[in-house]
């Protein structure tokens, strides 16, 4: 094995419009590059990183040294591989951000006066790209527009009771304020549970991939090797709901995810199943940990800064679509939307149990106000397992496409 080099290059041009008590605060610009240089030696690797426009022959010298650290990586770099992606999608200059902001909130004053929010929207351009000298050359740009807003009552001592945001990359002004106008409408509205205990539970986009990640902690080769994981023994059998599917997914439609990971790993359509109809497939892991454990590799080297070794790391997933629309789901049974979670553990045995900072009440297929304090608890086992209802076909949000979540949960409310 010969010296080989590697060069890994992500850069960010990014527009914050800052919001305080629902106007606009501030304009901030940021462009940021990060440059990570790889060098391959025998069974070893060592990478040098640099910001902006690094001296690239002082950055060589320097990862060739580190190769005495003796960090093992008995591997080639990926090669003969050429793809370029760019995302259509269209978000605002900079001069129309500020103004589309102040558009967007003066509707929201009008229609919210009792509300505060604070916050901000972001349009950035993202760009990646892996180059080496076996022959990759792996390019990806996309454009990204996004808000995150905390909301409360004008005369709460609190200084959040509410959170929500938007994402994609193609923007609409009225698909922005339609998600954020979805948000705070019911919050003023209060209302209570006919039902507590076990009943269906809507998690919103946070929450469920937050949950999922969790449950994908267990298939990691090492926990499987060492049996500390809950699928030891169980892979390719049905553990889980038959309705329940996970795939590894770096579509850039409307995610702005570059379609590659950090080692060059490019799945086929931009995306891998994990778990199949309730049975765990495969193993998340990088070329090395393939190579080491004798799997598959699933192209999940996603951990780590632009300049460390790349190594497994938590990839973004998408849950296999259940055909059915939100109230197919629900069957007219009534549900928690569970906005935000008041932070959340998940215990060594798998069970989950939060309070519930922000839920809405869906009756009849519509949210009808906001829930008191309540608890929630259930094992992720689950959830995602007897308790899984199903991912949605429709989201019901228009400029972040999020199907629901639906799963069984035990909810009671809070006593004093």
């Amino acid at each position: 094995m010969g010296l080989f080099r590697e060069e890994f290059i992500q850069e960010q041009r990014e527009t914050t419009v800052g919001v305080e008590a629902s106007r606009v605060k501030s304009l901030k610009r940021i462009h940021t590059r990060q440059v990570g240089l790889r060098v391959y030696s025998g069974s070893h690797i060592s990478v040098a990183g640099g910001l902006g426009y690094p001296d690239m022959d002082r950055l060589w010298k320097t990862a060739k040294l580190g190769l005495e650290s003796g960090i093992e990586y008995p591997l080639e770099p990926q090669g003969e591989n050429s793809e370029v992606l760019v995302t259509s999608g269209s978000i605002p200059e900079d001069s129309a951000l500020l103004e589309e902001s102040e558009i967007i909130l003066s509707r929201l004053r009008h229609r919210f006066p009792e509300i505060v929010i604070n916050g901000s929207f972001t349009c950035l351009e993202y760009t990646a790209g892996l180059t080496n000298e076996k022959g990759l050359s792996l390019s990806f740009t996309s454009p990204v527009y996004k808000s995150g807003f905390s909301f409360k009552h004008k005369n709460s001592s609190l200084s959040c009771e509410g959170y929500t945001g938007t994402y994609g990359v193609d923007y609409s002004r009225e698909k922005v304020l339609n998600d954020l106008i979805f948000a705070v409408e019911p919050f003023s509205k209060t209302t209570g549970l006919s039902n507590p205990g076990r009943m269906p539970v809507v998690l919103s986009p946070g929450t469920e991939i937050s949950l999922i990640r969790t449950l994908l902690g267990n298939l990691t080769c090492a926990s499987l090797e060492r049996g500390s994981s809950w699928f030891t023994g169980k892979m390719n059998s049905t553990v889980l709901s038959p309705e329940f599917t996970v795939i590894q997914t770096c579509d850039s439609s409307n995610t702005g995810l570059k379609f590659f990971d950090k080692e060059g790993t490019v799945n086929h359509g931009h995306s891998l199943t994990l778990i199949k109809k309730g049975r765990p497939l495969r193993p998340l892991t990088d070329r090395l940990s393939a190579g080491r454990y004798g799997c598959e590799n699933s192209g999940s080297a996603f951990s780590g800064r632009y300049d460390a070794v790349p190594a497994v790391g938590m990839p973004f997933v998408r849950l296999g679509s259940s055909g059915k629309s939100l109230n197919e789901l629900l069957q007219g049974r009534e549900a928690l939307f569970l906005v935000v979670p008041g932070g959340g553990t998940v215990s060594p045995n798998g069970r989950f149990s939060s309070t519930v900072q922000l839920g809405y009440l869906v009756r009849d297929g519509k949210i009808t106000g906001r829930i008191p304090p309540a608890g929630i608890t259930a094992s992720l086992y689950d959830m995602f397992g007897a308790g899984y209802i199903g991912c949605s076909s429709d989201s019901m949000l228009q400029m972040t496409h999020a199907p629901a979540v639906v799963c069984e949960m035990e909810v009671n409310p809070l006593t004093d």
